[in-house]
């Protein structure tokens, strides 16, 4: 059990400071390449999942997918599970790899994918691979990202952070849902650690900071629940993203 509203905001905080706005403050909309994709794998695990030698073409993949941050999360997923499925079809698809890659070089609007924060979210289906990731975003939308992600940017307007910590709070807070109970409790003593650490006055902002940002979090439901209404209706939403995924393809 997660006892403190601050943690995902303290967490993402802490993943901003040591590596998120090194990669987000470069322009990777126009230079990504594949030392920049390798640089990212490092931090977020998943160079493992990129094939080597096909590098070059899983950045052509991001770049070429026609995602852009005035899409919304839906048409964004559709095209991103497109290009997995077009670039990657008959081998294991690195969907977590390709959504950490697009947050850096269109962060606004859009998530990361990853087991964890999927676990918390949708459970444990038996889907696997793009259609997996396709659930995680169709449950994402279902459950009114697009009103969350803009209660949490007001929630954030108050103090100096950078607004784009708004969506990796989200991020960390399904995260730290989806993490077994084992990991959790040392995950939430490091996070203490790193907000001990601080200078007081910026302890004090991130702590009211991640009380404000997890308010929002704790008044939307977005944690998996395994019940009949909840698998209909997030099948139906997914149906819709492929309907779309169909329309561009």
């Amino acid at each position: 059990m997660i006892d403190g509203a601050h943690y995902p905001f303290a967490l993402a905080y802490q993943w901003w400071l040591t590596c998120d706005a090194y990669f987000t403050n470069a322009d990777l909309s126009s230079d990504l390449d594949e030392r920049w994709l390798r640089e990212i794998g490092k931090p977020y695990l998943v160079n493992r999942t990129i094939p080597i030698g096909r590098e070059a073409a899983f950045v052509s993949m991001i770049k070429s997918s026609g995602q852009s941050a005035e899409m919304d999360l839906e048409q964004r997923a559709a095209r991103l599970s497109l290009a997995l499925s077009r670039n990657f079809g008959g081998e294991k698809v690195p969907a977590s790899a390709a959504s950490k890659v697009s947050w850096f070089v269109w962060p606004q609007g859009w998530t990361m994918y990853d087991s964890y924060a999927a676990k918390a979210l949708i459970g444990n289906p038996s889907a696997t691979g793009v259609a997996r990731m396709e659930m995680f975003y169709a449950a994402l939308a279902m459950r009114g990202w697009n009103d969350l992600l803009g209660e949490m940017r007001r929630a954030l307007r108050p103090f100096a952070f950078d607004p784009r910590i708004a969506e990796r709070t989200i991020d960390k807070f399904l995260f730290l849902h989806g993490i077994d109970e084992a990991a959790l409790e040392p995950a939430l003593a490091m996070i203490d650690g790193f907000v001990d650490a601080l200078p007081a006055e910026l302890r004090d902002d991130v702590v009211r900071a991640g009380e404000a940002t997890g308010e929002k979090l704790s008044s939307v439901r977005l944690i998996h629940r395994d019940t009949k209404t909840d698998r209909n209706a997030l099948q139906e939403r997914v149906d819709r993203l492929r309907r779309f995924k169909d329309e561009i393809s």
